[in-house]
């Protein structure tokens, strides 16, 4: 079965190496084939949920500063993007509330970057095609 361009777009975020920073995933964020599942599985692979401790960037250690401001670089593109092909549920992935036992929450995340995306296929098959 042949994929969209959406659907590569998200197996490359797949198989993306975060060591190689975040430059690349925001071109990835930025380009016309990036759908909101495809944002949304980036955004919680970010685990900005650690974030969450800190409730002003001045209290972010310098070591975790760019990693701060790239998720706060998507939670504001987030809302432009209009596209929805692939279906992401943060719940469903187990990526909300990952640190809950080892953090002090202080601060809150966007509540939209809490909702399942709707789309016509889920993001666990596009791994698998």
């Amino acid at each position: 079965m042949k994929l969209t361009e959406t659907e590569k777009l998200f197996r490359r975020v797949c198989k993306y190496n975060w060591d190689n920073g975040f430059p690349s995933l925001k071109k990835m964020l930025l380009s016309e084939h990036c759908d909101r599942g495809t944002a949304l599985f980036i955004y919680w692979m970010s685990r900005p949920e650690w974030y969450r401790q800190y409730n002003e960037l001045s209290e972010i250690p310098d070591f975790e500063k760019r990693g701060y401001l790239f998720i706060k670089f998507i939670e504001e593109h987030y809302e432009k993007i209009i596209k929805e092909e692939i279906i992401f549920d943060p719940y469903e992935a187990k990526e909300v509330g990952l640190y809950e036992n080892e953090i002090t929450y202080k601060s809150e995340l966007p509540k939209i970057m809490y909702i399942k995306t709707n789309g016509v296929i889920n993001y666990k098959e596009v791994r698998r095609k």
